[in-house]
């Protein structure tokens, strides 16, 4: 059991507990993956944390049972500019000290899934930038700043899934931008400072079946979208 306070962004989370999992993880350094260098060799992809496939859609890289704890302002899994699939799944990725910068980062890749996984004291826990097929599937996030961000910046991250994910006691659930054809469904989003769940400009999407309660801002703002259901 962890009893801290500390300050995100923009707002303070003070003396709270927080019982740590009781799975077992393998302790890795922080993934940092943006060339094909990186995975050239089994040795290499190992020391990534990948420990199966061979970055196919039907054989996706796997990164999963790892335990690791940046300090203050660190990533714990970066993949940047892949066109390999991914999965990420069963890691638990906190901070060693402070607040991280990202859990997970990912920018340009495609068809990539986190799943299964424990992510908490971060700015972004899930962040996603011009990235398309990106699924973000029955994670526990907690103590992020925002939970879940997808977004465009240069390209568009169509056909996104945030599904069945436990997030709370952060600022922002779920922040999608741009984000076409995608589906934020099934979530439980709760004790937020922000919204729970808010979309910008992220036509013909689903926003239906989410749990929220506890947030300071509404559950669900939907801006600029269009042919959604929520």
């Amino acid at each position: 059991m962890v009893v801290t306070a500390f300050v995100f962004g923009s707002f303070l989370v003070a003396l709270i507990s927080y019982s740590e999992p009781a799975a077992s993880y393998t302790s890795l350094e922080p993934i940092y993956i943006d060339s094909a260098a990186d995975l050239s060799t089994v040795e290499l992809r190992l020391s990534h944390g990948i420990i199966d496939g061979d970055g196919s859609l039907s054989d996706p890289y796997v990164i999963c049972g790892w335990e690791i704890a940046p300090d203050n302002g660190g990533t714990g899994i970066t993949l940047l500019d892949r066109t390999e699939s991914f999965v990420i799944c069963r890691v638990y990725v906190h901070a060693q000290t402070g607040v991280l910068a990202y859990a997970i980062e990912l920018q340009r890749v495609s068809h990539v899934k986190v799943n299964d996984t424990l992510l908490a004291y971060a700015n972004f826990g899930v962040s996603s930038a011009d990235s398309d097929y990106v699924t973000v599937e029955s994670n526990t996030i907690q103590f992020c700043d925002t939970a879940v961000d997808i977004r465009k910046v240069n390209t568009y991250p169509d056909y996104c899934r945030v599904m069945n994910n436990t997030i709370g006691n952060g600022g922002l659930g779920i922040y999608l931008s741009d984000a076409r054809y995608s589906n934020a469904s099934g979530n439980s989003i709760s004790d937020c400072t922000g919204y729970g769940l808010r979309a910008v400009a992220s036509d013909h999407s689903n926003f239906s079946s989410n749990a929220i309660s506890g947030c300071g801002e509404s559950g669900i703002f939907v801006e600029s979208s269009d042919y959604c259901v929520i």
